[in-house]
């Protein structure tokens, strides 16, 4: 739920008003006219960086605001719009190269970051072939996954030793495809449900000119059937150069095994995206509820939500909203 509070007395006949920039904090970028002696000029999704804006709103903004001017408060909690940061912690949101590291890291350091879209497909279709994954639909049953991505390598003979993927190694490329922005994804369907049940986020909603995803380009493509752990097996990164997505084993994987990421290091909002859902995958670290890390805030966990907006959020989510602790924490506002 939304409260506005008057932050002056109203006369009969005034207008109401609020600061946009205290909601949306993507894809705007305008001209303001509001004439009052304290116009900013333009409203932009930028405008929570700004230290007057955060000693006048501060307290007063919608959560996931609140936690960008949280995080903003140093260097190391910065790292859900500073990536590096998170991507080195390996926290939630964490996929995401910056642009500048790419740019200190160079082509000597960081080749995949620069390479051409037709280098990406090249290198993937090595990858795949040293890499052979395939999708495995398991019997009916109340632990079945549904259709999922194993690594399954061929064998020759019974006696044959399939070695398994090693810590480290290049599990997965996944090329720039179609690339859309989110106010081109909305509301649309595809052949996985909504459209973002087909897509991977390639660049935050607070890396201008804001948030971008690349879909696959059929129904069969592999990348569909990569499911979600707390405890994934591989880790992602996302180039900001060329929007390549690596999946990279974090620790051994073995002939059989699901090939499985997080899908809160590259997905943000999935609760506006209308894919937020509850996670069964067992984990030791199991979350319980995925929503998207742009609900989480880095180092601090769950971001505080009023009592009454937790009570709708975990209502949309679970059947049973007592099954699994929510990631949102109620407050007594």
């Amino acid at each position: 739920v939304v409260v506005m509070t008057a932050t002056r007395d109203l006369s009969p006949g005034d207008e109401l008003t609020f600061d946009y920039a205290t909601s949306e904090d993507v894809e705007q970028n305008w001209k303001c006219l509001c004439g009052v002696a304290t116009c900013r000029g333009r409203v932009t999704a930028d405008d929570w960086k700004n230290p007057a804006f955060q000693a006048k709103y501060r307290g007063h903004c919608m959560p996931h605001v609140e936690a960008l001017i949280a995080n903003s408060e140093s260097d190391a909690a910065l790292g859900l719009f500073a990536f590096a940061d998170l991507r080195g912690s390996g926290d939630v949101g964490g996929a995401f190269w910056s642009p500048e590291d790419v740019a200190k890291a160079g082509p000597g350091n960081l080749p995949e970051a620069f390479w051409s879209a037709e280098k990406c497909r090249e290198e993937a279709a090595n990858v795949a072939a040293a890499v052979p994954l395939a999708v495995k639909t398991p019997p009916p049953g109340p632990d079945a996954w549904g259709r999922h991505l194993v690594y399954l390598p061929e064998q020759d003979g019974e006696e044959d030793v399939c070695l398994p993927i090693l810590a480290g190694q290049t599990v997965m490329l996944m090329p720039p495809n179609l690339l859309l922005r989110d106010r081109q994804m909305r509301g649309r369907r595809g052949y996985m449900g909504t459209l973002y049940n087909a897509a991977l986020q390639v660049r935050p909603m607070g890396q201008r000119p804001g948030a971008l995803f690349s879909l696959s380009e059929s129904p069969e493509d592999l990348d569909n059937y990569v499911n979600h752990s707390c405890d994934p097996n591989c880790d992602v990164e996302v180039f900001p150069t060329n929007y390549l997505i690596k999946l990279t084993a974090n620790r051994d994987i073995f002939p059989g095994e699901p090939v499985t990421i997080d899908y809160e290091m590259t997905e943000e909002d999935m609760v506006a995206q209308g894919d937020q859902f509850e996670c069964e995958c067992g984990g030791e670290n199991c979350r319980g509820r995925i929503l998207g890390w742009k609900y989480r805030v880095a180092g601090k966990g769950p971001i505080k939500m009023p009592a009454k907006a937790a009570r709708e959020t975990r209502a949309k989510i679970a059947p049973n909203p007592g099954v699994l602790q929510p990631l949102v924490e109620v407050s007594s506002a």
